[in-house]
Parts: C-alpha cells; structure tokens; sequence
C-alpha cells in the first residue's frame, strides 16, 4: 500500500537530506532504543549513491521532476507535524529513494552495459576517455625479438649461386677460392602457374578376331568424370571445411587465383565427393576412438 506523504512530492532532491536529518533529530526519533541510526545512515548513503550516480548535485537545486507548483518545507512546517506524520514520512521518503534508484538502473543501461540493442540507446554512452602514448616503430622496450628460421636444405627446390670478381671496396681483383660460410637468404614464392593439366588420350585399336575398336584403359588414380585431381579436391574441402569458404568465393578463388574456368554446381560435386570418401574412414576412426 503507497504511502500519501503530507506534503506535494515535487520537492527539490537536494533538501531531502536535509529534511530528513531535521526532523528525525527534533521529533527524538532517532533513539538508540529503536535503532534508528543505522536506518538514517542507510538513507544517507543511499540517497547520496542515487544523486551521484544521477549526476545531480546534492548542495544544488536540481529536481527529478518539473512541477509549476513547488513547496518549500521550513523548520517550523516539520515541527508543526506530529510524530506520527513525520514518521509517515520517512517511511514514504525511504519508499520514494528505491523507486528512484530503480529508475536511475533502467536508464543507465544501455547496448554496452546490457544485452539491449544499440538501437534501443537514447543517447549513445560516451566513450571511454583513452589517451594513447605515441610509441615508436619498431620492437618496444622489453620485447623478446624472434627470427625466422631458415629452411632446411632438403626442402629447398633450388639454390642460385653467387661470386663475386671486383672488389666492392677498394674496386681491384679479389682471388677466385671462395672463404668461409656463404650469406644465406631465402625466398618462399608460388609458381606463376599453380596448376598443372594432363591430358590423358587412350586410343582405340580394331581388335582383328571380333572386328571391335577397343581402348586402353586408364590408371586406377584417373576416375572418369572427374575434373579435379586429389590434392586439388583436398584443398577446396579443406577451404569449404575449415575457412569455411562460400561456393561462390570458391569459384572464383579457383578461377581468379588458380586459373581453371569452374562453376559453383561443380564445386558442389567436389565437396559432395570428398564426404563421400572420408565417410568410411570418419566412422572407423569414431569407432575406434569409442572403444
């Protein structure tokens, strides 16, 4: 049941404080024998997180809500209510702090303190105030520098070769034997053309006993109809699968980048042919690791 209080509540924030010390002090409610202290302490400070959280000074004249019609409460107004209305009144100022307080958390949320939408923002929250230090280009102060390992010689495809005749320095001969540890720098780069197409011609013979033209078969690694060779299937189910590539930025990944003319119903049979095969060894592996 709300409480009336006995008096309008369009009342200036910053004297409610005020009132409340007043009149609990001049009507002796605030006796140790009812434990009204820490009651008033709680006031206190709650009102005061309220206003602050609010932005509203508590010394100022700001006022929650606009009313043409403002009271002001005097000393001798609070003395001429008995104990009973002033008691009324704490109990409806302390009701009217939480319903504010409630107020004051729903308009605080926004989309970066909440799960709202920022759609849903009156007005956009301000930013955090960040000012950076300008630091310099460059390994910062403390940091473990890494370097990149050469390869090794087995997986170099090819090595060039470097001597040199004059020297770089005083421009004479410098003698032919070559000292000490060559200055190795390696240099990782793609083909000019990143894939390979065989054609694969089985020619026909007349056979001279049944009079039929046959044809020699292919190798068991060339599968009819297919255009796409294993390793070329194995990467496009591996950009599907773990790049989680589309069909269509497949296409044109195969036709911009590799230069093979590939529509995207053909990249759906690839993908389609790669499940197929790693099926059965999906199921031996989940078989065998659930046992």
């Amino acid at each position: 049941m709300a409480i009336s209080p006995p008096f309008p509540q369009q009342i200036y924030l910053g004297e409610l404080l005020k009132f409340i010390i007043y009149f609990c002090n001049r009507s002796g409610i605030a006796n140790k024998d009812i434990m009204f202290p820490p009651l008033l302490t709680y006031i206190k400070l709650r009102l005061k997180k309220s206003l602050k959280r609010a932005d509203i000074d508590i010394e100022g004249g700001d006022s929650m809500e606009q009313s043409n019609q403002k009271l002001e409460i005097t000393p001798q107004y609070l003395e001429s209510l008995s104990k009973s209305q002033l008691i009324e009144l704490v109990l409806f100022l302390v009701q009217r702090i939480q319903v504010l307080e409630e107020k004051i958390v729903l308009l605080n949320k926004n989309s970066s303190t909440s799960s709202k939408p920022p759609s849903s923002d009156i007005v956009k929250p301000q930013k955090a105030d960040k000012t950076e230090v300008p630091r310099k280009i460059g390994g910062q102060k403390g940091h473990t520098g890494t370097t990149h390992q050469p390869v090794s010689v087995q997986a170099v495809n090819q090595i060039e070769e470097y001597d040199i005749k004059v020297c770089s320095v005083c421009n004479q001969d410098v003698l032919p034997e070559r000292v000490g540890n060559p200055i190795i720098h390696q240099v990782v780069e793609i083909p000019a053309k990143l894939i390979t197409i065989t054609e694969h011609r089985s020619y026909g013979h007349l056979c001279p006993n049944c009079h039929k033209v046959v044809y020699a078969p292919f190798p068991e690694q060339i599968i009819p109809h297919q255009l796409c060779g294993p390793r070329l299937q194995a990467l496009i189910a591996y950009m599907k699968g773990n790049l989680h590539a589309s069909y269509t930025n497949l296409s044109l990944f195969i036709n911009d980048i590799l230069g093979l003319e590939i529509s995207r119903s053909t990249v759906c049979n690839i993908i389609s042919q790669v499940n197929k095969a790693l099926f059965k060894p999906y199921e031996e592996v989940k078989e065998y690791i659930s046992n």
